[in-house]
C-alpha cells in the first residue's frame, strides 16, 4: 500500500524491486503480481511442490520482511505461512467516536470542531478526525493546511497575500510569457531553484522574505497534516458527521473522558441536533458473549442430568448460577466498577463455580435416598448438607482468598473486573447454598416422585 497521492508508477517500482528480490530464490516455482490501483497491489508466490512441505515457506518469509522493511515509501503485508507481518499503520476511526446529527450541515460541523478544540485540551487525546460519514464508509485522504496567525500578522501589519507572495519566490511557479515554438504556443515559467528541494522542514525554520523584513514561516503560520476529501452523508433526513480520536490510556479513563465530553457537547447542541457514542461494536461483542454463556449453562446441564440421571435435578443446581449472577451485577453497580472483557470472563468462572456446592450436597442427598429410602428426604437433605457444607465454603473462601491480591493496587483493565465480579458472585453463591437451593431441590423433589426400594 503507498500513501495517498500516490501514482501507480510508483507502486510499481515498489514491486518491481520486490520481484527482483523473489527471482534469487530457485526454490520458487512462481509469483504474480496484481496492482489494482495507485494505493494496492499484491505480489503472490507459488513454490516448487518439494519445498511446499518444510522449513523454506518460514525462511522466505523472514526475508521477505526484512525486504519490505527495506523498501521505503510503501506500506507492506506478508501473510501466509506462521504469524503474518503488516507496517501497515491503522488508518480510519480511532479508539473514541462521537457522532453528530442534525438539519443544517455547516452547523453541525461547527458542533464537531468546537467538540474537537475541547478534546484536544486533554494531553491524552491524539490525531482527531471529522469524517463526513461514517469512519468505516469513509475514503481516508489528506491535505496540508495552512493556518495563519491572524495576531502576529495584524503587530506586524501582514497581509496574507504578502506572505504568499514571499513563499511564490521560494516554492511556486510564476506564469511568464507565451512564446510561439514550431508554430505551437507554449507558456514560460519562471521556477525558483529551491522548487524541488524546499520541506516541511525549510519551511519552519529557514527565514523567508516578506515585505523588506525576515521572519521564520512558522512565527507567521502553521502547517498541518489534516483528512480531506468529506463526503455528506445523510441518515434518517439527518446529516451526519464524526469525529474520531484515539486516547492513549487506559479504558476506563478513556470512557470517563468520553462521557465528560459527550456531557460538555449536549449543553450547547439545539434543538433538532444530536450526539451520541456509537456503540456498535460492543453491542456485537455482547450479543456473542451472551450466547457463549447460554452454551455453557446448557453444558452444565447435561453433564448434570448425566451425573444425576435426572431432568429435573439439574434444574435446582442451574438456580445457583443467576443467584451469582445477581452478585456479580450487585458489585459493579454499587462499587461504581467498570465492566469490561474481565466482566464476562467473570461470568464464565461463576458458571462453573456456583454449581460444585450444588452438585456436591446433591450427590451425598440422592446416595443417602437409596441407601435410606424410608427415612423423611428433609432429614436426608439436612444429612448431605452438614456433610459436605464444610467443604463447600472452604472452596469458596480460598477462590476468594486466591483474587484478593488481583484487586489490592493499580486496578488492571482485565483482572481487576475480573475478580471482583468472581467475588461478589461467590459471596452470593453462598447464599443460594444456604436458602435457594433447598426450595428449587424441594420443587424437584415434589415433581420427580418417589424413589424406588432397593433389594
Amino acid at each position: 500500500m503507498m500513501p495517498d497521492g500516490s501514482t501507480i508508477h510508483q507502486l510499481n517500482d515498489a514491486v518491481v524491486k520486490m520481484e527482483n528480490f523473489l527471482r534469487g530464490f530457485g526454490q520458487i516455482e512462481q509469483f504474480q503480481t496484481r496492482i489494482v490501483s495507485p494505493r494496492n497491489g499484491t505480489v503472490t508466490v507459488f513454490f516448487r511442490p518439494e519445498y511446499e512441505i518444510g522449513a523454506f515457506p518460514f525462511v522466505l518469509q523472514n526475508q521477505i520482511i526484512q525486504k519490505a522493511l527495506h523498501v521505503g515509501g510503501a506500506e507492506w503485508s506478508v501473510m501466509g505461512v506462521g504469524q503474518g507481518f503488516s507496517n501497515v499503520l491503522r488508518r480510519g476511526w480511532g479508539s473514541m467516536l462521537f457522532r453528530f446529527e442534525g438539519y443544517n450541515y455547516d452547523q453541525l460541523y461547527q458542533f464537531a470542531e468546537t467538540l474537537k478544540t475541547w478534546a484536544l485540551e486533554n494531553p491524552r487525546v491524539r490525531t482527531p478526525r471529522i469524517f463526513g460519514a461514517d469512519p468505516w464508509a469513509s475514503i481516508l485522504r489528506n491535505e496540508f493546511f495552512m493556518e495563519f496567525d491572524e495576531n502576529v500578522l495584524a503587530l506586524h501589519n501582514l497581509s496574507i497575500p504578502q506572505v504568499f507572495q514571499g513563499l511564490q519566490e521560494r516554492i511556486m511557479k510564476v506564469p511568464a510569457a507565451n512564446i510561439f515554438y514550431n508554430y505551437r504556443q507554449i507558456q514560460l515559467s519562471l521556477i525558483p531553484h529551491e522548487y524541488r528541494e524546499y520541506t516541511l522542514w525549510d519551511l519552519a525554520h529557514k527565514p523567508l522574505q516578506v515585505a523588506g523584513a525576515q521572519f521564520t514561516p512558522n512565527e507567521l503560520l502553521q502547517v498541518e497534516k489534516r483528512a480531506t476529501g468529506k463526503d455528506i452523508f445523510k441518515h434518517n433526513q439527518q446529516y451526519r458527521i464524526s469525529l474520531s480520536m484515539d486516547f492513549v490510556g487506559p479504558h476506563h479513563l478513556q470512557e470517563r473522558v468520553s462521557e465528560n465530553l459527550l456531557e460538555s457537547i449536549q449543553q450547547i447542541l439545539p434543538m433538532g441536533y444530536n450526539v451520541s457514542l456509537p456503540q456498535w461494536r460492543w453491542e456485537e461483542e455482547a450479543k456473542q458473549n451472551y450466547l457463549l454463556i447460554l452454551l455453557v449453562v446448557v453444558i452444565i446441564f447435561f453433564i448434570c442430568a448425566i451425573l444425576l440421571e435426572s431432568l429435573l435435578q439439574p434444574l435446582a443446581i442451574l438456580s445457583l448460577i443467576p443467584a451469582s449472577f445477581a452478585g456479580l451485577f450487585l458489585t459493579f453497580y454499587l462499587f461504581d466498577l467498570n465492566f469490561d472483557q474481565g466482566g464476562w470472563a467473570a461470568f464464565i468462572l461463576l458458571s462453573g463455580l456456583s454449581v460444585n456446592a450444588g452438585l456436591f450436597i446433591l450427590s451425598d442427598f440422592n446416595r443417602y435416598r437409596r441407601t435410606h429410602p424410608h427415612r423423611n428426604p428433609l432429614l436426608l437433605y439436612m444429612k448431605a448438607f452438614q456433610h459436605k457444607i464444610f467443604p463447600v465454603m472452604l472452596t469458596i473462601v480460598s477462590s476468594i482468598i486466591g483474587l484478593v491480591p488481583f484487586i489490592i493496587g493499580e486496578r488492571e483493565v482485565f483482572w481487576f473486573a475480573f475478580a471482583a465480579g468472581t467475588i461478589g458472585g461467590l459471596i452470593f453463591s453462598i447464599l443460594a447454598v444456604w436458602v435457594f437451593f433447598p426450595v428449587f431441590l424441594a420443587i424437584g423433589n415434589k415433581k420427580g416422585g418417589k424413589t424406588k426400594k432397593g433389594h
